[in-house]
């Protein structure tokens, strides 16, 4: 799916879990024309099923992500501040 250049659209909901790392810090923001309008911050684990969040957010041209923090989880081949996300809804 693409959007054009200047067109808004809503992000309603997002299924996010940490991939590496428990009580990683994600900060999400909804943008307009380079202006955050709508932000969210999420603590995410790394053992719990991808969890479905709703926001509803209108006119907005971009959606940014920015995590941090976490304490490593045990026994895991990898690491870092990346998170999985799944079953983004947007209406255009």
């Amino acid at each position: 799916m693409s959007v054009r250049v200047g067109q808004y659209f809503q992000l309603n909901s997002i299924s996010l879990c940490a991939a590496w790392r428990n009580n990683l810090t994600v900060t999400i923001k909804g943008i307009r024309a380079n202006i955050p309008v709508y932000q969210t911050v999420i603590n995410l684990q790394v053992a719990s099923k991808n969890i479905l969040y709703t926001v509803k957010w209108a006119g907005i041209d971009k959606v940014t992500f920015d995590s941090v923090g976490g304490i490593e989880y045990p026994n895991l081949n990898g690491g870092g501040t990346q998170f999985v996300f799944d079953d983004i809804d947007i209406t255009i």
